[in-house]
């Protein structure tokens, strides 16, 4: 007797690696896994960008990009076109920092000697942990993809932040952006859900890049944003000196451009702090134009701080204050006001504080 089996679909089947399932499929994005399975169901055979492209219904960039996952995690490995499995590689363990790495990481302890207390062991100890901690948030570091990959297969927390980034962002992430994000967690030490709340943030203004992302959540990470109410307090601030800047940007008619420093600290400052209207910064700054003949925050500044020390707080208090029948010679230049603030000391203000400036400038350039 005779035997048959009719295969149909699984007459031609091919082999995909177990790791794609065990460590990608949460993470790799759709047109990733396209890119896999046309590049294994093509084993044997040239394949152009253009038609896999086209295949998996990407575009060119796209499907590079997809290819340069694979290769980037270990998967496959590739040299001027030629794709081939990749040798399994030799991970260190997730706890273990790269080779490159390890320098900043380590911390030597003195040895005990008579000579040296022990206390003073233990404050010297704390010193040089506290610098190289602090050392190492300044770095610009980011894991290797394949060390992530290790790092999340471990870590349920960081998977399942993954999972709520791509939710914001509403796409999946790439190698790049899984390194980063990785990295911020466990080198730099961002928590988990305070990373969540970065990207949100970031999101919201804008400022969804990965750079920037990365770089705000280095500073987030060396101001010790280590909870989820610093985390809130933290955006909270950064939300009301956008508001500060921007009502000042848009009642004196500045360009919408990124504030300064200094500028986000002023308006900050006079509408936060001192808690004056809007009105009385537009006071100042004719005030400032008057006396200088242009735009100069320092002085208006300079104005408001006096204006705020006095208790003038409206600009009919401001007003009131300037007696009307004042003599020609204490009245301004113009003979329109008599000043509500010691030009002297407004200008000796301004000698100090750009004395400051330029030491604050010295100082971050050692």
């Amino acid at each position: 007797m005779n035997y048959s089996i009719e295969l149909g679909a699984w007459r031609s089947v091919f082999a995909v690696p177990s790791e794609v399932v065990d460590k990608h499929l949460r993470l790799a994005g759709a047109a990733q896994l396209r890119a896999l399975l046309y590049i294994l169901r093509s084993g044997g055979q040239t394949i152009s960008l253009s038609e896999m492209a086209m295949a998996i219904g990407t575009s060119e960039g796209d499907a590079a990009d997809a290819v340069g996952y694979w290769i980037d995690c270990g998967l496959l490995s590739g040299e001027e076109g030629q794709l081939a499995p990749a040798p399994a590689p030799q991970y260190a363990p997730a706890e273990v920092f790269p080779a490159e790495m390890q320098e900043t990481e380590v911390q030597t302890v003195p040895q005990q000697t008579a000579e040296q207390p022990a206390a003073q062991n233990e404050a010297a100890d704390t010193a040089a942990t506290t610098k190289k901690a602090t050392a190492r948030k300044r770095e610009h570091i980011r894991y290797k993809h394949d060390e992530c990959m290790d790092m999340i297969a471990q870590d349920s927390d960081l998977r399942d932040m993954l999972c709520a980034i791509e939710g914001i962002i509403a796409k999946p992430l790439n190698h790049t952006e899984i390194s980063a994000y990785v990295t911020l967690v466990r080198y730099y030490g961002l928590p988990t859900a305070c990373t969540v709340m970065l990207v949100e943030y970031c999101r919201s203004i804008g400022k969804s890049t990965i750079a920037y992302i990365e770089q705000t959540g280095r500073g987030w990470a060396e101001e010790e944003i280590t909870t989820v109410e610093r985390a809130v307090e933290k955006i909270s601030t950064l939300q009301r000196a956008r508001d500060s800047w921007n009502a000042v940007r848009t009642a004196l008619d500045i360009p919408d451009r990124k504030p300064t420093q200094k500028e986000s600290e002023f308006c900050s400052r006079w509408l936060e702090e001192m808690q004056l209207g809007i009105e009385m910064v537009k006071l100042a700054y004719e005030r400032c134009v008057d006396s200088k003949g242009r735009l100069s925050m320092s002085y208006m500044n300079g104005i408001l701080t006096n204006w705020h020390k006095k208790g003038l707080t409206t600009p009919e208090a401001v007003l009131a204050e300037t007696a009307p029948a004042s003599a020609p010679s204490e009245r301004g230049a113009q003979g329109r006001y008599a000043p509500t603030y010691d030009k002297t000391a407004l200008e000796q203000q301004l000698l100090d504080e750009w004395l400051e400036d330029m030491t604050d400038d010295t100082t971050d350039g050692q």
